[in-house]
């Protein structure tokens, strides 16, 4: 997990960066994106190890692994499917996985706010 914390570093360092100010961002306007395309390739890298390293450990062999490892931009739904295709019951065992917090998508003249989404494997 230290490296995927790790990863999430610039990001985190980039979001610093702006000056979080109303109206436009000029300069600063680059960063969002950035922020953006940091968590989704740190993200990425967690899904794919988690379900590499998961199969291994289920005795699969490793052309069978990169075929079914083979997973772009995933989201959390995403990453749900596929766990819950790979590993059927895993619902019934994270049953009590926590909530996450989130920014919601604001309107054209909204101000960001968050959400709270379950994690919750259906």
């Amino acid at each position: 997990m230290n490296k995927y914390a790790r990863s999430l570093e610039v990001p985190q360092r980039l979001i610093q960066l702006h000056p979080r100010t109303p109206g436009n961002a000029g300069n600063f306007s680059a960063l969002p994106p950035a922020v953006v395309l940091g968590v989704i390739a740190a993200f990425e890298g967690f899904v794919e190890e988690f379900l590499a390293i998961s199969l291994h450990a289920r005795g699969y062999g490793l052309a069978q692994i990169a075929k079914r490892v083979t997973i772009n931009n995933p989201t959390v739904a995403d990453f749900q499917k596929k766990a819950d295709n790979e590993f059927p019951g895993i619902g019934r065992t994270v049953a009590g996985s926590s909530s996450l917090q989130v920014w919601n998508i604001p309107g054209v003249a909204g101000r960001p706010s968050t959400d709270v989404i379950s994690t919750r494997i259906r």
